[in-house]
């Protein structure tokens, strides 16, 4: 009597992994679950946008003033949007900047909404003195909560140098609104939920983990005076500040 090929030795898998695989490839659900991928990856690629040409300024986003919305560059992306070439495509637009902006560089204008629903501009803020612009990753974490409190403890000093505080991150403004209230922050909140200003000042991480914690000390004329950055102890950013601010 001839024995089951499961228990034939010229068979290199065990018998019940071959049962699995038997049943796994005619499974009537396994078809089913194909056919939901499938759709999924053509919706993905139609409705991932038609690319339009470089960046609006041309400078590929070096320097200049920074736009908010921006156009991915390279034909790779009409094809599909999670290929190896289109990620690599968006990769070469969050890398435009290779790490934060340094002391003596030009910060670059920006324009977002704040905490109270109204927009804010960057130029406007600096027309009444120098801005103290700190990143942090989230509202309501432990740390960022730590940091902005100790802001907001200090901010009778950065007014007495005539400076002005803004915290922002990617939350949206009425988690911002939401954040100020709870711990009676009154300077702005701005909200930047693509990350967009934050690649511009090269704070930005990869994917979807939020900003670096890093502060921005910048003079009327849009130029950095100091940059604090330091991810453990969160009253070093205020401290440093105005450490930058003080006369000498």
């Amino acid at each position: 009597m001839p024995s089951a090929p499961w228990k034939s030795s010229k068979r290199r898998v065990p018998r019940q992994a071959w049962r699995t695989s038997r049943r796994f490839q005619w499974s009537p659900s396994t078809f089913a679950l194909g056919a939901i991928v499938h759709a999924k990856q053509r919706w993905r690629s139609a409705s991932w946008p038609e690319c339009r040409g470089q960046l609006h300024d041309g400078t590929h986003g070096t320097y200049g003033e920074f736009h908010e919305e921006t156009n991915w560059t390279g034909p790779e992306l009409r094809r599909n949007r999670w290929s190896d070439s289109a990620r690599r495509a968006r990769h070469r637009q969050w890398d435009r900047r290779k790490g934060a902006m340094k002391a003596g560089e030009v910060a670059p204008d920006f324009e977002v909404v704040a905490n109270d629903g109204a927009p804010v501009r960057l130029s406007e803020l600096l027309e009444s003195g120098p801005v103290v612009l700190f990143f942090f990753p989230a509202a309501f974490s432990p740390g960022c909560t730590v940091e902005a409190c100790h802001f907001r403890d200090l901010e009778h000093e950065f007014r007495a140098v005539g400076a002005q505080v803004v915290g922002i991150s990617t939350d949206q403004p009425h988690r911002q609104a939401q954040f100020g209230r709870t711990y009676a922050v009154r300077f702005k909140l701005l909200s930047d939920p693509r990350s967009s200003v934050a690649r511009a000042f090269g704070v930005a991480r990869m994917g979807f983990l939020p900003n670096q914690r890093t502060t921005f000390v910048i003079d009327t004329d849009r130029t950095v005076r100091a940059v604090i950055t330091n991810e453990v102890n969160m009253n070093v950013h205020a401290d440093r500040a105005l450490r930058a601010l003080s006369p000498s």
